[in-house]
């Protein structure tokens, strides 16, 4: 629950941001529109590129269709300097222990702390430290408009936390924003210094890593 995935991912790896019970819709990954796509109420994960075959899975179901292709696929910002690598603060994301997504015998979600990520999106640890598996995970941590869900990219994929409104309050805080001092405005990181670390600047989806 804690060593990272490599790249390229297995279909296992996927797998394990599926929903536990094997009655819920979001039980199995599946291909969607060319890419293998897990769910699990509470994140989605849409990878392009990765060891396995379409034909080694069994189509989407209508309502896993309907739920993941309605997310916001299309909406990612491509502000790169506002994309701030997990890797950055793996240290901290583990400091205690890992948690896992949900309870073993009820499959409920499992309790976690709440943090919150560039001063806007609340997102249980659980799924952070989830997240931070994936392969140069990163969050995007400018500002957006309340409600949004919360992007993340990584190598070969995208992923997306949408907002959940039983969240209120956080325990603990990453990337958040910096003001100015004189007219207090939210600092435009590529104005300053730049602070991604992913290894592909420019361009989408993310470039594969180098030193594989």
């Amino acid at each position: 629950m804690k060593t990272p995935f490599r790249f390229p991912l297995l279909a296992g790896d996927i797998a394990s941001f599926c929903h536990p019970s094997p009655m819920h819709d979001f039980h199995e990954p599946h291909i969607l529109e060319g890419a293998l796509v897990a769910a699990n109420g509470y994140m989605a994960v849409r990878v392009e590129r990765g060891r396995w075959m379409a034909s080694d899975f069994t189509p989407a179901p209508k309502a896993f269709t309907t739920r993941l292709t309605a997310l916001a696929w299309g909406s990612f910002p491509d502000d790169s300097a506002e994309w701030r690598a997990l890797d950055d603060v793996r240290g901290q994301l583990f400091r205690y222990a890992p948690i896992g997504m949900f309870m073993e015998k009820t499959h409920k979600c499992a309790p976690s702390p709440v943090w919150q990520v560039g001063g806007q999106h609340l997102i249980r640890l659980s799924h952070l430290q989830a997240l931070s598996r994936l392969p140069r995970c990163e969050v995007h941590a400018g500002s957006q408009t309340h409600g949004t869900p919360a992007f993340f990219r990584f190598n070969g994929g995208l992923a997306i936390v949408p907002p959940d409104p039983r969240l209120t309050v956080h325990s603990a805080a990453i990337f958040a924003p910096a003001y100015h001092a004189l007219d207090g405005y939210r600092r435009d990181r590529s104005t300053t210094r730049q602070t991604f670390s992913g290894g592909h600047l420019k361009g989408w989806p993310p470039a594969p890593p180098t030193d594989v």
